[in-house]
């Protein structure tokens, strides 16, 4: 009966190799082999009855019943591939394929039966092998999964089951991209196993290695693969091993053995290096793809085509770390390609844009930051700019007039004037032969502004010519609003008082609306004619101004008549030029003290003898004569020399008159209250910056306070200077430790939602000082909703919420150095996978907390995280199995170095990182040496003096 069984399943599994199609139950083959098995299976059951059970016998009837399964689970997907979609999208799937569930459901049962009732069977390996594959065809690939894991660990009758197992799992595991685990079942299943598939899954074990960066074994076993495919009896994948062999050794670091390789093994290896390099640049690995393609690119001195690759490949890598001389060199050496019309159109494109992008970038660079205070560097790379700007004349002939510009601005950047002129005069020439207007006046503009720097006093007259030039072409617009003051500046400079006065009658009737700059240049040659004392020209122009003739603003015209007057008292004026301060100061307090004198003149002497003793430094009579001013003062009058009291109060600030300062700001605040003037706003801050910085607030103190803060909006001050100033009180009081005062801000404070960034951190520090349950709440919630609506929160604040939310990750480093490490080897692995599982949590809340911004945050986490790796380290570096052989010993030891090396670099990474981001963020800390190992930390600095404590105002 055995035999007829052997056969049976002889012809079952030939029969079921071939495909059918699906057809009349009568005519299908298939359906004649179903029968076929269902006569096995009968026989089966038949000698099951006859004789006692056998587990043998039941794996069979599994087998039948998935082969079974598997023809009816042809015959429903035939069925269903040929339904109309429509329908499809109805169907019960789990009712429509229920008979070929069914007989798989029947094979496990025998599977399951043979466990239960045959627990001691010695070849489970071959049950668990069977439903893996069933379960691996029918794609639960979980289930199979578990299955092979079961067949690897069990007996079978054949001893390659328990490897075919491993090198299964190890397929799951890598379609999976789970290489650590599928390089445990490669290295099993290939220890033993060599069939003709062992190449193959050779080769897919050091692509294993590759994910999981050991680089190293998987060049070695890319180099099995290469010997074994040499032999017939293996699946020759050398191809593909030779192919893959050279990234290897790239990605290792072995560039030298990569080309090496290559010159050894192939016939044109500077093609094989230029495919290299061009994938390592498709990688965006430009370091590695760099040398490789130098190397290439001197192997490819005799294949013209093969050096055109390689130098595109070069551009591109070159363009990438702007080696902008490299790149020239290149491009000049393509260029000879691209006359002699050997590119074809899509390289001529290409060729064109990293020419076109090398050039635009080294222009970029040059007008930046980068090289401000490296002006040689700046100048080699203007130069660089001019040479791709000739390769770009030539591929682009049409924009030589802009390359010609830009060359010249690029120069002009790096301060190189005479050679910028000269580009710029190349412009213009090319300008003015096609009549580009443009640039015509780009280019006169450019070679106006080199002339500009020059000290040549034949420059200084074609730069007048220049400018002439360009406002005959151009007289109205934009750039001649310019032109026109530069020339009257150059005019003035040369005292050619005659060509400045008709450069500004001109400038008046081009631009009638800008009165302000015909104000300023009328200034210049009126404040001239004052300094020469050429009062004939003086009243010869300030005629034309009284009568219209040349129009000027309304505080423009009073400052006039003022000066004119001032003119009329040139004893007192002579006496202040002359520098007799004192005889000045006696002439216009007379004049104030004269009975005949009127309020306009008192108003004006006092105010000037007010300003006499400014200059003399006599603080006290300064601010007495400012009093008196002001008496004599209306609002507008006060709005006019509004500038002149707020410098004054300034600088008796200045010179710690506290009293006097706040009193004039008062005074000046308490006139202005409503009206638009800026002093309102600078006022009500000074003064209150003047209250506070005092080292103790008395009751008049705040009282003031209080009092300025309510009229504040009545006087037009903005609710957000209003909020400042109280953020600034609320800081203060916090400073006196005055909790409940500060408290009552902070409640006003916060019912402005544009105020909560500004509250956080003192929303903590009255948490931390008063019992109100609900502030540390607040604290929370004024944070969040500040980086909701993106307000900016500073370092005070992101430390207080650090303060807040560190609790669950120092719960965790707590958790993390109560584990200790311990033998027997199962308690071993699973207290160091639990030191890991830690590590890994303390990293994901310890970046939560950096990204807080909190300097505090940034140091305490980086700092627990290092120390927590070295203990791990440590841990594991003086562990010693106890009760252990010297030679387990040993071989514990040399396992476990891999461990410690990949802590030792995650642990200088951290190092790495935390410093760069405390130089990164300017973080200040009294650990910050912590994270630099290589710094003597028993050197201190400490002062020989001690250090002298002052208050806000500067009071020790």
């Amino acid at each position: 009966m055995k035999k007829t069984f052997k056969v049976f399943f002889l012809v079952i599994m030939i029969m079921t190799s071939s495909q059918y199609a699906l057809g009349d139950p009568a005519t299908d083959r298939r359906y004649e082999l179903l029968k076929i098995i269902d006569m096995e299976i009968a026989e089966i059951v038949r000698i099951g009855r006859a004789v006692s059970s056998n587990p043998k016998h039941l794996i069979h009837l599994a087998e039948l019943n998935l082969e079974k399964a598997r023809h009816f689970k042809d015959l429903e997907n035939e069925k269903f591939l040929k339904m109309p979609l429509a329908k499809t999208k109805n169907i019960n799937r789990k009712h429509f394929f229920k008979k070929s569930r069914k007989y798989v459901s029947k094979a496990e049962a025998y599977c399951r039966t043979i466990m239960k009732r045959f627990p001691k069977y010695p070849y489970k390996g071959d049950v668990y092998y069977i439903m893996a594959f069933n379960a691996k065809e029918f794609g639960r690939y979980t289930k199979a999964q578990q299955y092979f894991l079961l067949a690897s660990k069990y007996r079978s009758t054949d001893p390659n089951v328990k490897l075919k197992a491993h090198i299964a799992l190890a397929d799951i595991f890598y379609n999976q991209s789970k290489f650590r685990k599928a390089v445990k079942h490669y290295e099993i299943g290939l220890h033993k196993k060599i069939d003709q598939w062992w190449t193959k899954d050779a080769y897919n074990l050091a692509w294993c290695y590759y994910q999981v960066g050991k680089y190293n074994k998987g060049i070695k076993q890319l180099r099995q693969v290469i010997k074994r495919s040499s032999s017939k009896k293996y699946v020759n994948m050398a191809d593909q091993a030779s192919r893959d062999l050279a990234r290897f050794y790239v990605q290792a670091g072995r560039i030298t053995e990569a080309v090496r390789y290559y010159k050894k093994t192939f016939s044109k290896p500077g093609k094989k290096l230029t495919e290299l390099g061009e994938y390592l640049i498709g990688q965006s690995k430009y370091t590695k793809a760099i040398p490789i393609l130098e190397e290439a690119k001197r192997m490819s001195n005799r294949d013209a085509n093969l050096e055109k690759r390689v130098n595109f490949a070069l551009l591109k890598g070159y363009g990438k770390f702007g080696k902008y001389k490299k790149q020239l060199a290149i491009s000049q050496s393509l260029m000879s390609v691209f006359n002699s019309k050997q590119m074809s159109v899509s390289e001529q494109k290409i060729f064109k844009y990293h020419v076109t992008r090398s050039f635009a970038v080294a222009q970029t660079r040059v007008a930046g930051k980068m090289y401000k205070s490296r002006p040689k560097q700046r100048l080699a790379l203007a130069r660089v700019v001019a040479e791709f700007a000739k390769l770009m004349k030539k591929i682009e002939p049409r924009k030589e007039i802009a390359y010609s510009y830009l060359t010249a601005e690029a120069f002009y950047q790096s301060k190189d004037y005479k050679t910028a002129a000269t580009h710029y005069r190349e412009a213009l020439s090319l300008s003015k032969r096609v009549g580009n207007k443009r640039y015509i006046k780009l280019s006169l503009d450019g070679v106006a502004a080199c002339l500009g720097h020059s000290k040549n006093s034949k420059d200084k007259v074609e730069l007048l010519a220049v400018y002439s030039g360009y406002l005959a072409l151009n007289p109205r617009n934009k750039k001649a609003h310019t032109i026109y003051q530069r020339l009257f500046a150059l005019q003035m400079d040369d005292k050619d008082l005659s060509a400045a006065e008709k450069t500004l009658d001109t400038f008046r009737k081009n631009f009638k609306k800008d009165e302000k700059r015909s104000e300023a240049m009328l200034a210049k040659i009126m404040d001239y004619h004052l300094k020469k004392e050429d009062k004939v020209n003086f009243n010869r122009l300030y005629k034309k101004v009284s009568s219209g003739t040349i129009p000027v603003g309304p505080k423009y015209a009073k400052r006039l008549k003022k000066i004119a007057l001032s003119l009329q008292f040139q004893d007192v004026q002579k006496a202040s030029s002359e520098g007799q301060k004192k005889r000045a100061l006696v002439l216009y307090v007379n004049i104030y003290r004269d009975k005949n004198s009127n309020a306009e003149a008192k108003k004006t002497s006092a105010y000037n003898i007010m300003r006499m003793f400014y200059l003399l430094g006599d603080s006290k009579r300064m601010y007495q004569w400012a009093d008196r001013a002001l008496s004599h003062m209306n609002k507008r009058d006060v709005l006019k020399f509004q500038v002149s009291f707020s410098k004054l109060a300034f600088d008796l600030f200045e010179r710690r008159h506290f009293d006097y300062s706040y009193l004039i700001y008062e005074k000046v605040y308490n006139r202005l209250c409503g009206t638009s003037s800026t002093l309102v706003e600078d006022g009500f801050n000074n003064m209150n910056v003047i209250l506070l910085s005092k080292s103790t607030l008395v009751a008049g103190d705040k009282s003031k306070i209080n009092k300025l803060l309510s009229r504040a909006r009545k006087c037009g001050v903005k609710k957000r200077i209003v909020n400042q100033v109280r953020i600034d009180l609320l800081k203060r009081y916090l400073d006196d430790h005055s909790w409940y005062e500060a408290y009552g801000q902070f409640r006003i404070l916060s019912k402005t939602r544009s105020n909560w960034n500004n509250l956080i951190a003192p929303a903590y520090t009255l948490s931390q000082n008063l019992s109100k349950k609900r502030l540390k709440k607040q604290v929370s919630k004024l944070y969040n909703y500040s980086i909701k609506v993106g307000a900016p929160v500073d370092i005070n604040a992101a430390n207080s919420i650090y303060q807040i939310r560190r609790g669950a990750f120092d719960w965790q480093v707590k958790q993390f150095n109560k584990i200790k490490l311990r033998f027997p080897e199962k308690r071993f692995n699973s207290t160091l996978e639990k030191k890991f599982k830690l590590l890994t949590i303390m990293m994901t809340k310890g970046v939560k907390l950096i990204n807080l911004g909190s300097s505090e945050g940034v140091v305490d986490v980086y700092q627990t995280l290092i120390r927590s790796y070295e203990t791990l380290i440590n841990s594991i570096k003086n562990f010693t199995p106890p009760k252990r052989s010297a030679a387990f010993v040993k071989s514990f030891k040399n396992s476990m170095k891999g461990v410690v090396q990949a802590l030792e670099i995650k642990k200088v990474q951290l190092y790495k990182d935390s410093h760069q981001l405390i130089i990164k963020h300017d973080i200040l800390h009294p650990e910050n040496f912590f994270f630099t190992p290589d710094v003597d930390r028993s050197i201190q600095y400490n002062s020989i003096y001690s250090g002298l404590i002052m208050d806000r105002g500067g009071i020790r």
